[in-house]
């Protein structure tokens, strides 16, 4: 009897182990998936940015063309 309660133990463990390693094998697939979802964001964001600067510069441009153009000297009390 003590034979045949030791295999079963072993069968319980062995399930037990074979479910755990399932779970982790699910969470690990979905955290790839999470992971390649925001690489992708990453990326959609950084090309969002580069257009956004591309759109702006020409107007800091102008704006530091300005401000250099339009800078008085101080009072002659400075």
């Amino acid at each position: 009897m003590s034979g045949e309660n030791d295999c079963n133990d072993e069968r319980r463990r062995l399930t037990e182990l074979e479910i755990r390693l399932s779970y982790q094998q699910d969470g690990q697939e979905t955290l790839h998936q999470v992971l390649l979802s925001q690489q992708q964001q990453i990326r959609q964001l950084q090309e969002q940015i580069s257009m956004l600067n591309n759109r702006i510069k020409p107007y800091m441009e102008e704006l530091h063309d300005a401000e250099g153009q339009a800078a008085e000297p101080p009072p002659p009390h400075y």
